[in-house]
């Protein structure tokens, strides 16, 4: 089987005739697949990426909206546990929020480094999907040892907190 360039399909001219294909056939049939996979992953990050957006827009604008709506709460609230809890949420929404905004750059990365791959059969770009992809499962990772380690840590004040204030 004889290379070609297949940048222009009616002058598909051979680019290395003496040389033997580095792949059989089996070979080229598994990197065909593989490449469909990799499309397919493509669409469905940019399917999460938009999910990812929407996502932070709702949080940010929860977010302010509680900050906002908390001075109306100190009016009407006597005890004063009550109107810390919408500028608590407010912040807790602000911050979940902030939290996002590096794995949607990373889902982004992601499937255009996926998408490049898999229509161009471009090494680099295959090293690049990779490497974003382990750099988002990293941020998981740690974020979710981060969150776990926050709720061991806070449950037991907002116990204390709930108990005082009953």
């Amino acid at each position: 089987m004889e290379y070609t360039d297949y940048k222009n399909e009616e002058m598909a001219e051979s680019v290395r005739p003496e040389e033997k294909s580095l792949f059989n056939d089996i070979q080229k049939e598994q990197m065909s697949k593989a490449c469909n996979y990799l499309y397919s992953i493509s669409k469905w990050m940019k399917f999460f990426f938009v999910l990812t957006i929407i996502g932070i827009v709702f949080m940010f604008v929860a977010g302010l909206i509680f900050l906002i709506a908390s001075p109306f709460f100190d009016a009407m609230d006597t005890t004063g546990f009550s109107s810390m809890a919408p500028r608590f949420a407010g912040i807790i929404y602000l911050v979940v929020a902030a939290l996002y905004v590096p794995m949607a750059i990373y889902i982004k990365r992601i499937f255009t480094a996926a998408e490049t791959a898999a229509l161009s059969n471009d090494n680099d770009a295959m090293v690049e999907y990779l490497k974003n992809n382990k750099s988002l499962c990293k941020f998981y990772g740690i974020l979710t040892i981060v969150m776990i380690g926050f709720c061991i840590l806070v449950m037991p004040i907002i116990m204390m907190i709930t108990a005082l204030a009953a």
